[in-house]
């Protein structure tokens, strides 16, 4: 029996990577894996983009932040955020950062300058007549990330005299009045792992931002999934030098390693399903009552294995006529649906779909497609792919059951996260224009998860036979979901 169950396994494991190099092969460019690089600085990137679009993750305002001295204060230097200036930037595909424009009111000066995010900013000319209000773009990140803005004034008019001054200016939460539930932000890629964080303690100045990515390889006998989340820490403690400032994470008593000032990355697997991260050990929590610290359970779901086929099926009720040469009906008819697909990378995947009316004038349409990524938009919530395939039509004819095949192309647009997390939209189509006889059309709107979904379809087609030409139509709402998982 051992050696059955062991054949058995062999085998489904060289079927599932069989159907992958076949892929690859044939579509080498589709098939690529997506490798992660992360940055070596987060406000260099954050302040690169040209044109960022995101939706914001949160209700934060330029208001809500403020510029502060480091150092010694340069005397006759004020610093103001600019009104309505905050916009949200994607950073290494997992966090949402924010930037503004710093408003700096300088005085008369021989020359100076200004390094943000590693770029300068030379604002005065070397005659000293120079003065007035300087805007740059600026991070709004925490000093724990590393993050700050180096300012150097030269001859600067100080009790008759002239001066130069150096200092550093910080970015800082003003997080009074701020919800410390709102202040932990969860990217939408985390949305299929149903993440989220519940008795949260942060500091008065302090903003996390999570991401998520998934990463799959082979176990003992099948593959297994774990979810690579990054935390981003963004704090600022005023009264400690800058090379000290911020308290390190905890997992219990393991201590977090930083890959970058103030980002933590974590590889979770299926179990425990919810871990809690805190500026301190559980055996310190006892002598930290009273002072500010982080701590936040963080809670996930990840299933044991990771599969590349599935199953799902729905069943509604349809307005359905039908006419061919053996009769007609028309009337509301029930109609199943069975959906399946089997993931192959990233940006492909090989889809299955089936429709078959429930009357004596039936019609059963089964399609096979290969499903193409093409292009994401609006920060990843919308999506656009390509179907390219063949289906067949089996339907009854008064000469016996017909069976015609055809080359209906399609399309589909996917709207992510609308109603609630990992609830997506789904619109798209197959076409085929009339030709000689023979058409097809097939348009769906879902809306739901992969468990469980509920979807509007349209489908009208007609073909030719020996015996003449037989047609249909169905237009109906189903409900369905989740079925089985393979491979």
């Amino acid at each position: 029996m051992g050696l059955i169950r062991d054949a058995l396994k062999s085998r489904r494991r060289f079927l599932s990577q069989l159907i992958t190099l076949l892929s690859v092969f044939i579509f080498s460019e589709s098939a690529e894996g997506v490798i992660h690089r992360f940055p070596d600085s987060i406000a260099l990137e954050a302040l690169s983009d040209t044109v960022p679009f995101v939706f914001s993750p949160a209700s934060l305002e330029a208001s809500d932040f403020e510029p502060f001295w480091l150092d010694q204060e340069i005397p006759g230097v004020s610093l103001s955020l600019a009104k309505n200036s905050i916009e949200w930037v994607r950073v290494a595909d997992l966090f949402l950062v924010p930037r503004g424009r710093l408003r700096l009111e300088v005085p008369k000066a021989e020359g100076g300058g200004l390094v943000s995010g590693g770029f300068s900013h030379v604002w005065a000319s070397n005659d000293g007549t120079d003065s007035g209000i300087i805007e740059v773009p600026v991070a709004f990140l925490g000093t724990s990330t590393g993050y700050f803005l180096s300012v150097e004034l030269n001859g600067v008019s100080v009790h008759g005299g002239q001066k130069n001054f150096s200092s550093r200016i910080g970015i800082r939460l003003k997080g009074k009045g701020i919800p410390k539930q709102e202040r932990i932000m969860i990217d939408r890629a985390c949305s299929p792992w149903g993440v989220r964080v519940d008795q949260v303690s942060l500091s008065s100045d302090e903003w996390i931002y999570i991401g998520c990515r998934m990463v799959v390889g082979w176990g003992d006998d099948h593959q297994v999934g774990s979810l690579e989340t990054y935390i981003l820490r963004s704090t600022t403690r005023e009264n400690q030098s800058f090379d000290s400032i911020g308290k390190p994470l905890y997992l219990g008593m393991q201590r977090l390693q930083e890959i970058r000032p103030s980002v933590y990355a974590l590889r979770l697997w299926s179990k425990p399903g919810k871990i809690r991260i805190s500026s301190d050990t559980f055996e310190d929590r006892s002598v930290a009552s009273g002072v500010e610290r982080t701590d936040f359970k963080l809670e996930y779901f990840l299933g044991k294995r990771f599969y590349n086929g599935f199953f799902g099926g729905g069943i509604g009720p349809y307005q359905y006529e039908f006419s061919g040469s053996q009769g007609s009906t028309a009337g509301v008819r029930p109609l199943l649906t069975l959906y399946g697909g089997y993931f192959l990378s990233e940006p492909m995947r090989i889809v299955l779909f089936n429709a078959t009316s429930m009357d004596r004038n039936y019609f059963s349409d089964t399609g096979l497609y290969l499903s193409l990524d093409q292009f994401t938009g609006l920060d990843g919530y919308v999506a656009f792919k390509l179907l390219l395939g063949l289906h067949g039509l089996a339907f009854p004819t008064g000469l016996g059951r017909q069976l015609n095949f055809s080359l209906p192309q399609g399309f589909e647009f996917t709207l992510k996260d609308v109603g609630g997390r990992n609830k997506n939209v789904l619109a798209g189509a197959f076409l085929y224009p009339p030709i000689n006889d023979r058409s097809y059309y097939n348009v769906w709107l879902r809306w739901g998860s992969s468990r469980f979904f509920g979807e509007l379809n349209y489908i009208k087609w007609s073909e030719p036979y020996s015996g003449g030409i037989t047609s249909s139509s169905s237009l109906g709402l189903s409900v369905g979901g989740h079925i089985w998982s393979f491979l």
